[in-house]
């Protein structure tokens, strides 16, 4: 599996990213910036780490499986990713059901936001949903 990484390679086009005609404003410290929207192949993006909503299940998974998920990330992003999206279905598989079908039927309308490196920052339960459906389309 490879990783977007544009510190290593800026050419969004070698990466299969392609720009849309849409923008998402972002608010930060009391401003906003208006970033465009690029549509970006599902299998460069990896899950954050540390997002705030699932820390305690991420260090409870660490603990009870004894693995180190920071260290699965950098060796196998790939069964990383599997193990992060277990956690986020398994939170609330009722709502993440509901996002599925959703975007199933209207597409993803709401942008994800993400670091250079791949790492999805917002829009987890979307990336789920978003690899659970192309999963099923394979």
């Amino acid at each position: 599996m490879r990783i977007l990484d544009l510190t290593i390679n800026e050419n969004l086009t070698d990466w299969g990213i392609e720009r849309t005609s849409k923008q998402k404003t972002i608010v930060m410290k009391n401003s906003s910036i208006d970033y465009d929207v690029y549509k970006i192949p599902i299998d460069l993006l990896v899950y954050n780490l540390n997002n705030g909503r699932m820390f305690m299940e991420v260090r409870k998974k660490e603990n009870d499986d004894n693995i180190d998920l920071s260290e699965m990330k950098k060796i196998d992003p790939a069964n990383y990713n599997n193990e992060i999206e277990s956690l986020i279905w398994e939170t609330s598989e009722e709502r993440n059901e509901y996002t599925k079908k959703d975007i199933q039927k209207f597409g993803q309308i709401e942008p994800g936001v993400i670091l250079d490196d791949g790492t999805v920052i917002d829009g987890n339960r979307r990336f789920t949903c978003l690899r659970l459906l192309n999963a099923e389309d394979n």
